[in-house]
């Protein structure tokens, strides 16, 4: 059976989960119920970051889906989100959703010249952030 992992991250031990958990919860995301959630507190300048490489790499299964609030909680690096995505959706051909961005991306889907734009637009502001 397929599953959905919903990413919280924050950069900071000052900062917390809550407002994130609300979000994902609002648009019907309920830990435990249809997803779980995967909490991690570390900087999104990387993706090397030992829960979520865990996930991505060892956990994670094809047809399984991810879903953030933002893209920034998942990369703040345009480099990087370029290669996690196509990762993401050609090799471990995982589903990807992230509200703020509206994005919504089918494992091995295929990805028209507007999608690209908006991600990479997207990938850009998360970066300057």
């Amino acid at each position: 059976m397929n599953k959905t992992y919903c990413i919280i991250r924050v950069s900071t031990e000052y900062q917390t989960y809550e407002r994130q958990a609300e979000i994902l919860k609002e648009h019907g995301y309920i830990n435990g119920e249809n997803c779980e959630y995967i909490e991690e507190t570390y900087t999104g300048k990387t993706t090397k970051r030992p829960v979520f490489d865990n996930l991505i790499h060892n956990i994670i299964k094809k047809g399984d889906t991810i879903v953030a609030t933002e893209l920034s909680r998942i990369s703040r690096s345009v480099k990087d989100w370029s290669e996690l995505i196509d990762f993401l959706l050609y090799k471990k051909e995982v589903n990807v959703i992230i509200f703020k961005e509206n994005i919504h991306l089918k494992a091995n889907g295929e990805m028209d010249a507007m999608t690209k734009l908006i991600l990479n637009i997207s990938a850009i502001f998360a970066q300057f952030e």
